[in-house]
């Protein structure tokens, strides 16, 4: 990994994984522990993402 431009603070990419039949409580728990209404310097980059490409419920 390598540094940030001088004056930038390094972001972690964080992965949340979906599947079907996911709580949407469980789901929303690391969207606001990571997402970007934390602060205008978040630190984490965060991704939602699913293995299936169909639309999960």
């Amino acid at each position: 990994m390598t540094s940030p431009p001088a004056g930038q603070a390094l972001r972690r990419r964080v992965a949340v994984v979906v599947f079907e039949g996911i709580s949407p409580f469980h789901l929303s728990v690391p969207c606001v522990v990571f997402g970007e209404g934390l602060a205008p310097d978040n630190p984490f980059d965060l991704v939602v993402c699913s293995i299936d490409p169909a639309p999960v419920r």
